[in-house]
Formats: structure tokens, sequence, C-alpha cells
């Protein structure tokens, strides 16, 4: 199995950070950026190849398609089990912290800034494990 990183943010200056962080703790070595969910969508749809894995880092309040309608398109369009979701948000409400629990691809929701220590935490899961 292949793995892509993906990150989903509209800030371009926590995408340059969550980069370098990302690739500093040896999780990915180019994730590829998103400004919206709907951009990230649509370069999910265009890869048809069944042996990627996703593991997106993904905003909540995104201008055009924000958090939650992403992960509700990913679930319309049957691509859930291909993707591991970390919300990476601004939000500390308990409200969006409970919600994000109900999506079964959502496996870590951290409140920015994310650190190093975040990410190498990542690496311990499961499916990258299992040679994702």
């Amino acid at each position: 199995m292949k793995l892509e990183a993906l990150i989903v943010d509209d800030d371009p200056i926590f995408v340059m950070i969550a980069k370098r962080i990302i690739v500093s703790a040896g999780f990915h070595t180019s994730p590829l950026t998103f400004a919206n969910g709907e951009l990230a969508l649509e370069h999910l749809l265009k890869k048809s190849d069944p042996e990627t894995h996703y593991a997106i880092f993904l905003d909540i309040n995104m201008p055009i398609m924000n958090g939650w309608e992403f992960l509700d398109a990913i679930h319309l369009n049957s691509i859930e089990s291909k993707t591991h979701v970390f919300m990476i948000t601004s939000s500390c409400s308990s409200v969006d912290k409970a919600k994000s629990a109900q999506y079964p691809n959502v496996l870590k929701y951290f409140e920015k800034p994310i650190t190093r220590q975040d990410i190498l935490g990542l690496k311990e899961m499961d499916f990258l494990k299992q040679g994702i």
C-alpha cells in the first residue's frame, strides 16, 4: 500500500508549518496541500489507484467546502475506507470534538498548533504499521 498525505487548510502560514513538521517527523516526504475541502475532494476522486491510502490533516473552518462537508462528501463517495483523517483545528469546542468522533475515519482531533511530537505519535498508529 502507498500513503499520500494531504493538508487541507486555508491558512497558508499553518500549511507551511504543518508541512515542515510532517516532513521533519518522518511521517511523509511530500504532503500535498489544498486550501479547501472541495479541492482536496476533487484530488481524491481523480485518483483511481486502489493501492493508495490517504492521511488527511483537516481543518474545520474553510471557505467553499468546510471540514464537515468534506467528511460528508467522502462518505457519500464511498472512499472512507481509504482515508485516515486527523482534525487539526483552532476549535476547542466540545461539540466539534464529539462530532468528529462520529466519523469512523477521523482518528485524532488536535487543537492548533500541532507539534512534531503530535505527528511522531501518529506514526505508531496501526494503519501505518500495517504498511500503508
